[in-house]
């Protein structure tokens, strides 16, 4: 990612056939589409929730913060 945010926040969910509460952090990461898959597989491996939940929000930055995000990350024709 090229910048991630990192929000607290309390989250009321259903988990095991009851709903739960717990504080937990928000996490936004600036990124591109083709490196979500290793986001996730990362995430997946570092969080210690069974399922952490993961979504993928698609956005149209600026072309100032897209060639940021490409600076940042190298251009999906080099990715490797």
């Amino acid at each position: 990612a090229a910048c991630v945010q990192l929000t607290p926040v309390r989250s009321v969910f259903h988990w095991d056939d009851r709903v739960e509460q717990d504080d937990e952090i928000l996490l936004v990461a600036k990124a591109r589409r083709d490196r979500f898959e290793a986001s996730v597989a990362l995430i997946q491996d570092l969080h210690s929730y069974e399922l952490p939940a993961i979504t993928f929000h698609p956005t149209a930055p600026s072309e100032p913060t897209a060639t940021w995000i490409d600076q940042s990350l190298g251009t999906a024709e080099n990715d490797t």
